[in-house]
């Protein structure tokens, strides 16, 4: 069994004011609902569970998925403290016969069913995948004040986005093992790799963008009018 969870229990600060950025529209629909309608569409994920923030777990949430139902099985689950707390309650809430768990960001809403399906497939051999692509800027390190330490190896550069899909006992070991030891990570995968297990890269789609400010959702729309054939 592979079961999804779609973390959207952010406050999303960086968009302004308004509605956090899992309830803004786009194309009509709110940007959690196109991340589970991904899911929903990928026939390699059997199970759906949406992480959402506390307050807001039937009282928002129950319209929308009234007005964009999915078909697969979706469980709720409330929002930790911070997004690791957020995925460790999702696995709380996943069906206990899940084999292979996917954690996706519900403000990436172009992820494709090809590039879930590659991901699990690399989670089944390989225990632990993240879709990513290659770093195209020269990225620099620099010190607290903003002066340049080095120049970074663009070439071992990768830009890692969601889905991150894993053995669910291993990801639920790792998550385990962080919490125990007070450890905060910048994505699933970092808890994995303390555990001193090899995580894959798997090749994604630059259109796979994660929406973090006001410019991402006219990107967002400029994609959605590209792919419906409306731009210029």
């Amino acid at each position: 069994m592979v079961t999804a969870i779609i973390v959207a229990a952010g406050s999303g600060v960086r968009m302004g004011e308004g509605p956090p950025k899992q309830y803004r529209l786009l194309s009509g629909k709110p940007l959690l609902c196109h991340a589970l309608s991904a899911f929903d569409r990928a026939d390699c994920v059997d199970r759906l569970v949406l992480v959402t923030p506390k307050e807001e777990k039937l009282s928002v949430i129950r319209p929308i998925m009234e007005r964009s139902p999915v078909k697969k099985p979706l469980a709720l689950a409330l929002g930790g403290d911070c997004r690791q707390g957020s995925v460790y309650n999702g696995l709380l809430a996943s069906d206990p016969a899940t084999e292979i768990v996917l954690v996706h960001d519900a403000a990436r809403p172009f992820v494709s069913a090809a590039e879930t399906a590659r991901c699990v497939a690399a989670a089944r051999a390989h225990g632990a995948a993240v879709l990513a692509h290659p770093a195209s800027d020269t990225i620099k390190c620099a010190d607290e004040e903003g002066r340049v330490l080095e120049t970074l190896d663009r070439s071992r550069l990768w830009q890692v986005q969601t889905p991150q899909a894993f053995s669910f006992r291993l990801l639920l070991e790792a998550h385990e093992k962080a919490l125990e030891e007070g450890f905060s990570g910048t994505d699933d995968a970092a808890l994995v790799e303390r555990l001193g297990r090899p995580v894959l890269l798997v090749f994604g789609s630059r259109w796979n963008i994660k929406i973090t400010g006001p410019d991402d959702l006219l990107i967002a729309e400029a994609i959605m009018a590209a792919r419906r054939g409306k731009l210029p």
